[in-house]
């Protein structure tokens, strides 16, 4: 019995180092293992950031004010003056240096206050307001810096180019046809005033003239005299 187990006992040796030295790895001494790692999860993208400016500024001021137009659901009805006195207000009241998302925001919300149609399209001319704003402040920065080489009747042209840049020859003179109407009456007045070639009573028939005229056009404005 001794005997058979001795040879049980010797054919497992024999079989266990056969199978050390076929395998390179083992027989190198080397140990392999599969290094951990953390399962990564199926992550999606993140969506961009909402600049909290474009939500966080007061719409309802420059809601109050367009609310002085003549519009409904149909819309504005038409381009005016009036219409220019409530876009400037509205503009003055715009967040300080918005950016292109605050700027959407409040166009979208201005439409849905006053819807365009084929008439007008005001979150359009809304916009158009502002960035003729911002041009104009640049352009009264050039005229200072060469306010000895321009005349008042020269910096006003190039105003009047401005507009009709930002908003066409026809919505021009409908935003600003009354102040176009009063820098004339306002030139034409200096002028008088001004020619030395005219006596104190020339100067006056000349100015009672200018006067009678922005009357019977109907255009006089406020505080000509």
């Amino acid at each position: 019995m001794n005997l058979f187990a001795q040879g049980i006992g010797w054919s497992l040796l024999i079989l266990g180092v056969a199978w050390v030295f076929s395998d390179p790895d083992r027989n190198s001494g080397e140990k392999h293992f599969r290094p951990w790692s953390d399962p990564v999860p199926d992550v999606a993208e993140p969506l961009p950031a909402i600049d909290p400016m474009a939500w966080q500024f007061d719409y309802e001021k420059i809601e109050k004010e367009l609310l002085h137009l003549d519009c409904d659901s149909a819309g504005l009805k038409q381009v005016s003056d009036n219409v220019e006195g409530v876009l400037r207000r509205a503009v003055e009241r715009f967040p300080q240096q918005p950016d292109e998302n605050v700027l959407q925001r409040i166009e979208f919300l201005a439409g849905k206050n006053c819807p365009p149609n084929e008439t007008v399209n005001l979150p359009d001319l809304l916009m158009q307001y502002y960035h003729y704003t911002e041009a104009l402040k640049s352009l009264h920065e050039q005229q200072f810096q060469h306010a000895s080489e321009l005349s008042s009747k020269e910096k006003f042209a190039q105003t009047e180019t401005l507009r009709i840049q930002h908003f066409g020859e026809a919505n021009a003179s409908k935003l600003f046809g009354r102040q176009q109407v009063f820098a004339n009456y306002l030139f034409e007045r200096q002028r008088i005033m001004r020619d030395e070639g005219l006596t104190e009573v020339q100067k006056k028939a000349a100015l009672d003239k200018l006067k009678k005229s922005f009357k019977e056009s109907g255009e006089e404005p406020a505080g000509a005299g």
